[in-house]
């Protein structure tokens, strides 16, 4: 009897060992499944950053552009504003004004 229960007791064990071991196999590729996903977030963050960046760089050189052409156009319509004004400050100095008879 002892010894019929003794092989069932190592039966048992064979199969909890099994169980263990179809467990651990599993646990062994989740990890390299999580160490791969962790790995892939970084790279995926790391992308997203320089793609940031890279847009950002790209903004403001657009802004660098569009502000010289703003000065450009604030300076060209300043020398025709001048120019304008010279032109009918040549004119008689009362052309504005209209007489009332």
């Amino acid at each position: 009897m002892k010894l019929k229960a003794a092989e069932q007791n190592l039966t048992r064990l064979d199969d909890v060992t099994a169980q263990l071991e179809t467990q651990l196999n599993s646990l062994k590729r989740q990890a390299r499944q999580a160490t791969k996903y962790k790995q892939l977030s970084g790279d995926i963050r790391r992308l997203e950053a320089t793609g940031l960046y890279v847009h950002w760089k790209d903004a403001a050189e657009t802004a660098r552009l569009d502000a010289a052409a703003l000065d450009e156009a604030t300076r060209v319509l300043a020398e025709h504003t001048r120019a304008a004004s010279e032109k009918y400050a040549s004119r008689s100095p009362t052309w504005w004004i209209t007489s009332v008879e």
